[in-house]
């Protein structure tokens, strides 16, 4: 089993972190599952939250008249991250609908997809072996090396499933 120097523990806590916030910048996804609430325009009949897929919504505020809209009144298309008014449209109004929500693949970090778990490590990996950032290319001989710039590719091919594609 590879081990980092007794000193680089506090190094490669950060590093796991800030490759944790990178995968999900990148996916627009969140991966564990996170509390979060939005303001959403009324007019229609969905309204589309930012992060998929969605385990369960708390609750949806009408903000203009301060009352939450009971559960039976609208659907949850999970996976598409859609909450579907069941008869006619959501009141129109600019940031009009507050939902409160819970979105994410896994409740723990063990439950968490491998592959997106095997990325994070590879870029923790990428990112110990390069502390230098200042070094953009290196050359011993007749070995040359260019550091890659943004995501490894290998770390990018294994989230290219889990990429929020918006139209």
């Amino acid at each position: 089993m590879l081990q980092s120097p007794d000193g680089d523990d506090g190094l490669v806590t950060d590093l796991i972190r800030r490759a944790s916030a990178a995968v999900e910048s990148y996916t627009g996804r969140r991966f564990l599952h996170t509390d979060l609430t939005e303001l959403h325009d009324g007019g229609s009949k969905a309204l589309i939250v930012r992060f998929r897929p969605v385990v369960q919504v708390q609750r949806v505020l009408d903000t203009a008249t301060g009352r939450e809209v009971p559960p039976d009144e609208y659907v949850v298309g999970y996976g598409a991250g859609l909450v579907l008014r069941r008869c006619g449209r959501w009141a129109k109004g600019p940031l009009r609908w507050q939902v409160e929500y819970t979105a994410g693949y896994a409740a723990t970090v063990e439950d968490v997809p491998g592959d997106v778990k095997q990325a994070v490590l590879q870029l923790v990996a990428a990112w110990y072996n390069r502390r230098d950032a200042g070094v953009k290319a290196e050359r011993i001989g007749d070995y040359s090396r260019d550091a890659e710039t943004g995501l490894p590719a290998q770390v990018r091919e294994l989230l290219e499933p889990y990429v929020e594609v918006v139209v």
